[in-house]
C-alpha cells in the first residue's frame, strides 16, 4: 500500500515516530513547511506537491491514518499502554468452584470483623439485591476483609513489569482510587456492579476494578459518568430481561428462527483462541468474509444482529478464559479479560457498505464492556478502507484508537505479531504454527452444537439469479446422518427446493415450497415491541423466517444414499433472492 493512505509525508512520520531519517536534508525540508510561501529549491526532498502539503498541513493529528506505517501508532503517548509482558497472580484463590463467586464486592449489610486470608475463601458475591445502596457507614468495621485483601492483591509485586494501571504497578493515589470506585459501586445500580464482575471467577477482582479505572486514567467519577454515557445501564437491565444468559442459548432467539451459533459464525467468522504472552484472549475475525446476505437471511435487517455481539462480548469470552486457564500455569500466568483483536479485511463481504447499520449498532454492547481491547491488528486494508475509517474511527473510545495498528500485508505483522504471542499460540493463516482458522472454526461449532449429537454444519448461501441452482454436499455415510435440513431467508417470493440421493442424483425428496407463508418460524411475529426499534416497521425489520424441508426421519432410511452423497436443487426462484441453507449432521450412533 505504500504511503497511498498516508496523510502526511513518510519524512514527517519518521520525525513524529522517531524513526531514523533518510538524510539530514529530509529533516530540514520538514521544518521548512512551516513557511506557507517556501519554495523548494530541492523538489525530490519532497514526497509530495506543494499544494497537497498546503491542505494537509491544516489536518491534526488524530487524522492520521495509520495502515500506510505497517506498525502501531506510539503507545508512549497512551495513559496507560497495553501490557506487555507475563503476569502472576499471588495468592490464588480456588475461584472455579460452583459455590464460591468470592471477593468481588464481597460484603454484607452488617459489619464483619477481619477475618484471615483462609477464612476469606468461603466469602461470596452478593445478589444483586443484596447490595447496600444506602449510605455507607464511617465505621472502621465497614473496612471488611475483603477489602484487606483487595487491598494486598492490588499492592502485589510481581515477576517482570506489568505496565501501569494493573495490580503491582498502581500509584498510591491509583489504589486509593481502586478501594473508592470498589466502594462506590456498592451503593449504585446493580448493573455497574454486574458489568465489573462480568468475567468472574475467571477475571479476578483486582483486575476487574483496574480494567474499568484505566479506562478513564483513574477518574472514578469519569468512568461512572462513561458508563452511563450511551444508555448502559438501561442496556444491561433489557439484556437481562430478555435473555438472564446474556444469549447463551442462542438458538433460542425468537427473531433469529432457532439459527444456532455455529451456522451464524459461518457468516459472521469470529473465533476466540490461544493466548498473548501478556495472557490476553487472541480473537481472529475474518471480516473480509462477512457475509452479510446470509446474516440479513438469519435476523432480517443486519442491525438487529447485536444479540451476537453480547454473547460473543459476554461468552465467548467467559468461555475462552476457562479454556487458556485450563492449560496455562496459574503460578506464572495470568489470564486477562482483555483481547488481542485480529481483523482481517481480505475478501469483499460488505461489511464496510451493507453491514454499516451493524457497526453502529454495536456499540450498545460492546460499552459496557471496557477497556477489553488491548491490541488490535487490521490486516489486508485496501486503499478505500482510508475512508471508511474516518467514519468507524467516530465509534470508537480514543484509547481504543491508539491500540490499533494497520498492516498491508500478513508477512509485515508477522514479526509484531510473535512480539506479542507465541508461534504456537498463533493461527498458521498468520505466520505462527498454530492451527488453522477453518480448523478451529470447525472445532468450535462442535462445541456450541445446539443440541447433542451434531458434529458438524454445512452451510451454503444460494444467491438467485433466475435459473435453477443447486449444490451438493456429502457425508460419511458410515459414521454420519442428516439431523435436518433448515432454509431461511427473507425472500418475499420464495422458491421451491427437492434434494436428490447419490451421485446418479435420483430423486430423494420432491420439490417443497420454500417462504413465508409455509414457515416453520417467522421471526416477526415475536419482534421485540418494547420501542426499540428506531421507528422501523417490526414487520419490514424482522421479516425473516425458516423453513425446515428435512428431518432425521426422512434420512432414517438406509438407502436414503448409498455413498453419502446428496445435491439440493431449486426452481421457482426470483432473481436477486437469498436463501441459506443449513445442513446439522449428527454422529451415527453404534
Amino acid at each position: 500500500m505504500g504511503n497511498l493512505c498516508c496523510k502526511v509525508t513518510a519524512a514527517e512520520m519518521e520525525l513524529k515516530y522517531s524513526l531514523k531519517p533518510k538524510s539530514p536534508k529530509l529533516l530540514s525540508a520538514i521544518s521548512e513547511r512551516s513557511n506557507e510561501n517556501a519554495g523548494s529549491s530541492d523538489g525530490d526532498l519532497w514526497l509530495e506537491d506543494r499544494e497537497t502539503l498546503r491542505n494537509r498541513r491544516l489536518q491534526s493529528e488524530e487524522t492520521i491514518f495509520y495502515d500506510a506505517l505497517d506498525h502501531f501508532p506510539s503507545e508512549g503517548r497512551m495513559s496507560y499502554p497495553p501490557t506487555h509482558s507475563m503476569r502472576r497472580f499471588p495468592s490464588e484463590l480456588n475461584m472455579e468452584m460452583s459455590d464460591s463467586l468470592r471477593l468481588l464486592m464481597s460484603t454484607s449489610k452488617k459489619d464483619i470483623s477481619l477475618k484471615s486470608e483462609s477464612s476469606l475463601k468461603n466469602e461470596t458475591f452478593l445478589s444483586s439485591s443484596e447490595i447496600d445502596t444506602t449510605a455507607p457507614s464511617q465505621k472502621t468495621g465497614d473496612r471488611t476483609a475483603s477489602v484487606v485483601l483487595v487491598s494486598e492483591h492490588l499492592k502485589a509485586e510481581t515477576p517482570g513489569t506489568q505496565g501501569r494501571g494493573y495490580p503491582g504497578e498502581l500509584t498510591p493515589e491509583e489504589f486509593e482510587t481502586c478501594l473508592e470506585f470498589r466502594a462506590e459501586l456498592k451503593k449504585r445500580d446493580s448493573a455497574f456492579y454486574e458489568m465489573v464482575k462480568a468475567m468472574h471467577p475467571y477475571e479476578h477482582e483486582a483486575f476487574a476494578l483496574c480494567r474499568f479505572l484505566r479506562a478513564r486514567d483513574f477518574n472514578k467519577d469519569d468512568v461512572f459518568t462513561m458508563l452511563e454515557e450511551k444508555n448502559q445501564v438501561t442496556n444491561w437491565h433489557n439484556c437481562q430481561k430478555t435473555t438472564p444468559n446474556y444469549y447463551k442459548e442462542f438458538h433460542k432467539i425468537p427473531a433469529f428462527n432457532g439459527c444456532p451459533l455455529p451456522v451464524f459464525i459461518t457468516q459472521l467468522p469470529m473465533i476466540h483462541t490461544g493466548i498473548g504472552k501478556n495472557g490476553a484472549i487472541v480473537v481472529y475475525v475474518q471480516a473480509g468474509k462477512i457475509n452479510c446476505p446470509g446474516i440479513e437471511c438469519i435476523v432480517g435487517d443486519i442491525e438487529n444482529a447485536l444479540p451476537f455481539v453480547w454473547n460473543r462480548l459476554y461468552h465467548g469470552c467467559r468461555d475462552a478464559m476457562a479454556r487458556e486457564k485450563a492449560c496455562s500455569d496459574p503460578a506464572t500466568t495470568t489470564v486477562l479479560a482483555e483481547k488481542i483483536m485480529v481483523a482481517d479485511l481480505k475478501g469483499d463481504g460488505g461489511l464496510f457498505s451493507a453491514g454499516m447499520p451493524f457497526l453502529r449498532a454495536s456499540p450498545t454492547a460492546a460499552a459496557c464492556f471496557p477497556e477489553n481491547v488491548n491490541r488490535t491488528y487490521v490486516l489486508n486494508a485496501p486503499f478505500s478502507f482510508s475512508v471508511i475509517w474516518a467514519v468507524l474511527k467516530q465509534l470508537l473510545e480514543p484509547r481504543t484508537v491508539q491500540k490499533i495498528g494497520f498492516f498491508s500485508t500478513v508477512a509485515k505483522a508477522k514479526k509484531d505479531f510473535l512480539d506479542h504471542i507465541d508461534s504456537e499460540k498463533l493461527l498458521s493463516d498468520y505466520g505462527g504454527t498454530g492451527p488453522s482458522f477453518d480448523d478451529v472454526l470447525k472445532e468450535r461449532q462442535k462445541q456450541y452444537a445446539h443440541k447433542e449429537g451434531i458434529s458438524r454444519y454445512i452451510v451454503e448461501l444460494l444467491s438467485m439469479n433466475g435459473r435453477e441452482q443447486d449444490f451438493s454436499f456429502e457425508i460419511a455415510h458410515e459414521d454420519e446422518q442428516v439431523d435436518s435440513i433448515v432454509v431461511y431467508s427473507r425472500s418475499d417470493n420464495g422458491c421451491e427446493m427437492s434434494v436428490e440421493a447419490g451421485k446418479n442424483n435420483s430423486t430423494f425428496m420432491d420439490y417443497k415450497p420454500v417462504n413465508r407463508s409455509v414457515a416453520t418460524t417467522i421471526a416477526s411475529k415475536d419482534a421485540p415491541t418494547n420501542g426499540n426499534n428506531n421507528g422501523k416497521d417490526i414487520d419490514k425489520a424482522f421479516n425473516n423466517y425458516a423453513v425446515e424441508i428435512a428431518t432425521s426421519d426422512d434420512f432414517a432410511n438406509e438407502n436414503a444414499s448409498s455413498d453419502g452423497a446428496f445435491r439440493i436443487q431449486t426452481k421457482n426462484s426470483t432473481k436477486g433472492d437469498y436463501f441459506l441453507i443449513a445442513i446439522s449432521i449428527a454422529s451415527k450412533t453404534k
